[in-house]
């Protein structure tokens, strides 16, 4: 009697387990295919790769987007990555693009957007971006990278295009943090877009080293003018992978040299 009991059991732990299985599998498999079909609407958008190095011939392009929408404010692109992609700002309703694409139309994956409390154009001294950590690594996904150090020295540095620039940024830090913790030693990095002295400017950096996953060597100074990116971490739910870039001169040699040779590459 007890060995058929046992036996029952045992069936409905596989079939519980094969559920979830089959359930996990099905979210993972339309996460993936919603990525896919979310890249399809962004290719329309890009100019070819080999353009990404003229900001002179590509500001026609951005000015087209803006006309087509007015939500459009910058583009966001990393050599050698998936990260290329158009930047958008509601500061009504900061989160609009969370879920929509360029169009306004639903899209799992939604659009790159720029925090509410973040100034583009002046720019504010430090710019929040966010982002989705896609299963295909799309979007934000490819941040994910940057945690092994062999690939952060080889991929640092990215370009900011804006409607009236383009602006150069050297990765100085990939941190691991948590939000919505409840506790009050919480990294509050998401409520910075100005430092408004050396103390709240150092506070901050500290915050950013303790958190780091390993020091990149790169000097941060009060007075600079700094981009973070913000993702999810794919280990947790309230984990975010956080990436904090400088802006350096867009001749700047070291830039230049890592550039030129990506491009060589491809």
């Amino acid at each position: 009697m007890k060995e058929k009991s046992r036996q029952k059991i045992l069936i409905v732990i596989t079939v519980i387990c094969a559920i979830t299985f089959l359930i996990s599998s099905f979210f993972l498999l339309r996460h993936y295919l919603e990525g896919r079909r979310s890249e399809k609407g962004f290719e329309v958008l890009r100019l070819p790769e080999k353009e990404q190095s003229d900001y002179e011939k590509r500001l026609p392009h951005y000015q087209e987007l803006k006309a087509q929408n007015a939500d459009f404010v910058g583009w966001l692109y990393f050599y050698d990555t998936t990260i290329d992609y158009p930047v958008m700002h509601t500061p009504d309703d900061f989160e609009y693009y969370l879920r929509r694409n360029f169009e306004k139309e639903y899209d799992y994956a939604g659009c790159l957007f720029a925090s509410d409390i973040s100034d583009i154009e002046k720019p504010s001294d430090m710019v929040i971006v966010y982002g989705h950590d896609m299963l295909n690594r799309t979007m934000f996904g490819t941040l994910q990278k940057l945690k092994d150090e062999t690939y952060y020295e080889t991929h640092k540095y990215l370009y900011f295009d804006t409607l009236q620039e383009r602006r150069s940024y050297e990765i100085c830090a990939i941190v691991q943090t948590e939000v919505n913790t409840g506790r009050a030693d919480e990294f509050f990095y998401y409520d910075v877009s100005d430092f408004h002295n050396q103390a709240q400017f150092d506070e901050f950096i500290n915050q950013i080293r303790a958190k780091q996953y390993f020091d990149t060597g790169v000097q941060m100074t009060f007075g600079e003018n700094y981009m973070l990116f913000s993702t999810c971490e794919d280990t947790a739910d309230n984990k975010r992978l956080v990436v904090l870039a400088k802006q350096i001169s867009n001749d700047d040699p070291n830039l230049v040299t890592q550039i030129t040779s990506l491009m060589s590459q491809q």
